[in-house]
């Protein structure tokens, strides 16, 4: 078991006991208690976690929960702005550029606008390689899917394989979805996931954010990016437009469909 997968596991018995002690994790892991305390830190820096006196325990319990609903959930919720924020993303696309996408439901909803575009995709995302084969007598863009461990609540792959490939690509565009976005960046709820994003926006030109207007003033638990690193951010025109004003003050360019 590799550190990604002991993570993984950590979080799945943080979740189901709320408290996780060393000696506990040694026995149930066969590690050492060096190990146990350094995957302990780890947790304690990127998630809502905090250290106890020989273990951790959840600081808000609603938080991770939330972080662990399955994508089917979330591909339901907020669908028609998704949609439309999808298209108005895929417009900015010229033909032959190549592009990052991750796994993001609002970002899976790019895939059918991009079928008359020659480009090269690349992604973690498995939902959409599955929609791109679904559609494979029309699309003509080559796709890249990274290796990787398969985070299955998500539909992703994650862990150090997919980020040395991501790593071998330099794009035009990257488009990634967002858990959350406020005055101080761009938030997600994983931090296997954000580390591919985060490796995404290093090898490209320029960053999308596509984010219906819940996401706002939102802070999920790990960062992705400061507003700095974000070229254009994609949402819906409703009543949270002052939000918008606010990101634009900070120089990113708003799009509101």
């Amino acid at each position: 078991m590799d550190r990604h997968q002991r993570l993984h596991k950590l979080l799945d018995e943080l979740n189901r006991n709320k408290i996780l002690e060393v000696d506990e994790v040694c026995k149930m892991m066969s590690i050492s208690p060096a190990t146990v305390r350094r995957d302990f830190n780890y947790l304690s820096k990127y998630y809502e976690v905090d250290k106890t006196w020989g273990g951790i325990t959840l600081r808000n319990t609603n938080k991770l929960d939330e972080a662990r609903v399955s994508v089917q959930q979330r591909k339901t919720k907020n669908i028609a702005a998704k949609k439309a924020i999808a298209e108005k993303a895929a417009s900015l696309i010229g033909e032959g550029d190549i592009i990052f996408i991750d796994g993001g439901t609002t970002t899976l909803e790019m895939v059918p606008h991009l079928i008359h575009k020659k480009l090269k995709i690349i992604t973690n995302s498995i939902l959409i390689a599955q929609q791109v084969d679904m559609l494979n007598d029309k699309f003509t863009s080559d796709v890249f899917v990274t290796g990787g461990l398969l985070y299955p609540d998500l539909s992703l792959v994650v862990g150090p394989q997919a980020l040395e490939f991501i790593k071998g690509f330099n794009a035009n565009w990257t488009f990634l979805s967002t858990g959350g976005i406020t005055e101080e960046g761009a938030t997600n709820h994983n931090v296997l996931v954000v580390e591919t994003e985060k490796a995404m926006i290093d090898q490209s030109e320029k960053t999308v954010i596509l984010a219906d207007s819940s996401k706002f003033g939102k802070k999920d638990l790990v960062n992705i990016c400061g507003l700095d690193e974000v070229d254009y951010l994609i949402s819906e025109a409703n009543e949270k437009n002052d939000y918008c004003s606010y990101l634009k003050a900070k120089g990113i360019q708003i799009i509101l469909v």
